[in-house]
């Protein structure tokens, strides 16, 4: 997927590895570490790459809508957001999944319902219809408070793990980048 973004929009494409998943073993896997490598992967975009902010597009598919969120919050020159399958909270995908006893036992982690009121860039969010791991109505919900322009794209086939690639993804971010005039492709270096 990153390899496709990275090829249709001529773009580099930098991806997170979250604390405790993949190859990246730890035992702090909280959404305190997890925030301080988001961080960190930022500033060593803008401190050693030399990118500028403006020129750094933040995309979040699922869990990884808690950093991205917050991140775009967090950084006003940020020029666009691009959720993927988000939750309002991981306590509500939680509550989504498994109902409302389990997330009682779920500390509340990633209010995005509350840090999107504060993203001001362009925001895309893309959420599949038949999604049974976290309902489409999350998007809906962080679509009617977000806090910037925002666009809410719903495919109807697509779940949270399967989904064209080309129809539910690729062409609603295309379309995205034209309507907010935002473009993923880097700014020639002077």
């Amino acid at each position: 997927m990153l390899l496709k973004l990275s090829l249709n929009f001529k773009c580099s494409v930098l991806a997170m590895e979250y604390p405790g998943y993949g190859v990246y073993k730890t035992e702090d896997s909280d959404a305190e570490t997890i925030m301080v490598n988001a961080n960190l992967v930022l500033q060593f975009l803008t401190k050693v790459l030399k990118y500028k902010l403006s020129d750094i597009i933040i995309i979040g598919r699922s869990m990884g809508s808690g950093p991205a969120c917050t991140l775009a919050a967090k950084y006003k020159d940020i020029p666009a957001l691009i959720l993927i399958s988000p939750f309002t909270s991981l306590k509500n995908a939680v509550k989504s999944l498994l109902g409302s006893f389990p997330s009682l036992l779920v500390k509340e982690r990633f209010d995005n319902l509350t840090t999107i009121k504060q993203v001001a860039c362009p925001t895309l969010l893309i959420h599949g219809q038949s999604d049974t791991i976290i309902p489409y109505q999350h998007s809906v919900e962080l679509y009617e408070v977000c806090g910037g322009p925002s666009k809410l794209i719903l495919p109807n086939l697509m779940t949270h793990n399967e989904f064209f690639f080309k129809g539910d993804i690729m062409q609603p971010m295309e379309k995205f980048f034209d309507e907010s005039g935002v473009s993923p492709q880097l700014a020639e270096s002077t």
